[in-house]
């Protein structure tokens, strides 16, 4: 269904780029005022979501969820929640402004991933850990959008596929390099210490980037 408006739309004619120009983009974007901060910023906001969300899955398989519950849960109420939570992100940031779209999205879902940790030093059952799973996923898929969108505003209008796509390359790197160890740290750590850790780093985030976007610190565009 999400290729049919591909197929029927018909984008403007442009003048293609000379090959020099066309291989001038790419450095160009690393040569552009405060990116590099920028880059660390968007790294930073994302990546106590990385380190945290792959243990959530194990969690629910070690809590004694079966193989059916936890589709349903994750499969099912969790990719809903995450589709109601990419539609309220992007009205929250057209409505409230980017820095307090990503500040309370990213703080709700910081203190959600922590919260992970309170099933297990057993307060409340399996109950309470699928709600807050699914409470975890709409509101990470808040932030997820809120940063892509500032991500968007971060892109020159006449390199802005490049743009965007370096900085979504870079958020790619950062999920694996999040994600990697977090299996070895829930299991050296413990799942408690994990989540807190998690959700400490993703605090952290939601802190620091709404503050340097705050102080107009966005790198500007080259256009």
């Amino acid at each position: 269904l999400a290729t049919v408006p591909i197929a029927i739309w018909r984008e403007p004619p442009t003048a293609s780029p000379s090959a020099g120009a066309a291989l001038s983009i790419l450095p160009r974007f690393f040569k552009r005022p405060r990116i590099w901060p920028w880059l660390g910023l968007i790294v930073l906001y994302k990546i106590g979501d990385a380190f945290g969300s792959p243990m959530v899955k194990p969690l629910l398989v070690d809590r004694g969820l079966s193989l059916s519950d936890i589709g349903v849960l994750v499969g099912g109420l969790g990719s809903a929640a995450a589709l109601c939570g990419a539609m309220l992100g992007g009205w929250l940031a057209g409505r409230a402004g980017r820095p307090a779209a990503l500040a309370l999205s990213g703080l709700i879902h910081a203190a959600l991933m922590a919260a992970y940790a309170l099933p297990v030093l057993g307060v409340g059952g399996n109950t309470v850990l699928s709600t807050l799973m699914i409470l975890e996923h709409l509101t990470g898929s808040m932030a997820t959008v809120a940063l892509f969108t500032v991500m968007m505003d971060a892109s020159d209008e006449s390199t802005g596929a490049t743009d965007y796509t370096v900085q979504a390359s870079v958020i790619v790197w950062a999920t694996f390099a999040g994600g990697a160890p977090s299996g070895l740290f829930a299991q050296t750590v413990g799942y408690a210490p994990h989540f807190l850790a998690a959700g400490a780093a993703s605090a952290i985030g939601a802190v620091a980037l709404p503050l340097w976007l705050a102080r107009g610190s966005t790198p500007p565009r080259m256009s």
